[in-house]
């Protein structure tokens, strides 16, 4: 199914609030989506994911520990919507040349527009969980090893690698395996040689520039959302019904 990226965002934004997220943060979740869908990334699975395994939890318990450059949870596991917002939170602490490491986030792709909000901040950010490398300078995505798989399959030129060949991309939907990986972020200037935390781009494999304003989204994963964000709506009663809403009575004259 192909919706537009307002259509994407705004159901994203119910759905969390209808999972038990306050509004804030429902916010930011839904302009996360807008904008990997936008650059293609395969988001929405993962999300839903998401919303299922942390449905009806104390969300404290999933939260960062963010006092030092070491983040943790006192859970299993760190829900990446509400790491997300702690990491946009917190741009200024995290300094050129610094490195941030964060334990066993849920879905780490989700991270990915605040990481891409830290780069405009200090110079340029690389990101690295499981096989997946990912570069940012706040302008253009970079990514080897699994990156290809996070894309949204068919998604044409975001699919080419720098040498020009069309790559596949893995199908993800909300029934594959839950993700859960080790973060670690490295703030670096891209002209200081001497930076250690600068990472070889000799094997970088993807480049994503260009935008689109429309996205693919999996049958099942739209239901899964759907079913979330209608929770946020109002029950129906006799009352509603014959004020308008939804109403079975005619309204023409």
């Amino acid at each position: 199914m192909e919706f537009s990226l307002n259509e994407i965002a705004a159901t994203t934004r119910k759905a969390v609030r209808g999972a038990g997220y306050p509004w804030g943060i429902a916010d930011e979740a839904a302009a996360n989506q807008y904008w990997m869908a936008s650059y293609r990334l395969n988001g929405c699975p993962r999300l839903v994911q998401v919303l299922q395994q942390l449905n009806g939890v104390d969300h404290k318990d999933y939260s960062p520990d963010c006092q030092d450059l070491h983040w943790r949870s006192s859970g299993k596991y760190l829900c990446p919507l509400i790491t997300s917002c702690a990491l946009t939170d917190r741009v200024k602490m995290l300094s050129e040349n610094s490195t941030l490491t964060i334990a066993n986030v849920a879905e780490p792709l989700l991270l990915i527009k605040s990481v891409f909000y830290l780069a405009s901040f200090t110079a340029s950010v690389s990101m690295r969980w499981s096989d997946c490398l990912l570069v940012t300078d706040g302008k253009v995505i970079k990514g080897s090893g699994s990156f290809r798989n996070y894309l949204i399959p068919g998604s044409g030129s975001a699919n080419k690698s720098l040498n020009g060949k069309c790559e596949k991309t893995k199908t993800r939907s909300a029934s594959d395996l839950f993700e859960v990986a080790d973060v670690t972020l490295c703030m670096f200037d891209v002209s200081d040689t001497a930076t250690n935390a600068k990472p070889s781009l000799s094997d970088v494999e993807l480049t994503l520039n260009e935008r689109s304003t429309r996205a693919h989204v999996d049958f099942t994963d739209w239901q899964a959302l759907d079913k979330f964000a209608n929770r946020t709506y109002a029950p129906a009663t006799e009352e509603s019904r014959l004020k308008g809403a939804g109403s079975n009575l005619s309204d023409n004259d």
